[in-house]
């Protein structure tokens, strides 16, 4: 017990550390890829998927997009 305690809590604190210092890019990553599984949840709706990918495959491909656009188009 001890030892996986104190693991799990190093584990938090860089997790902590890095949340904090690349705030922007993680909300980014976390947003594209979020939006891009929603929208690919409804593209049945209007679409069928190309054959052989899953709802999940599409929706990492529109959160690449997303996520490429919002990096390429932000202020430095």
């Amino acid at each position: 017990g001890g030892p996986l305690y104190a693991a799990a809590i190093l584990l938090g604190l860089a997790a902590g550390y890095l949340a904090v210092k690349y705030m922007r890019p993680a909300i980014i990553a976390i947003t594209a890829y979020h939006g891009g599984i929603m929208a690919a949840s409804q593209l049945p709706l209007f679409i069928a998927l190309p054959a052989g990918w899953s709802t999940l495959t599409c929706g990492l491909v529109i959160g690449t997009a997303g996520l490429l656009i919002q990096f390429l188009t932000r202020k430095k």
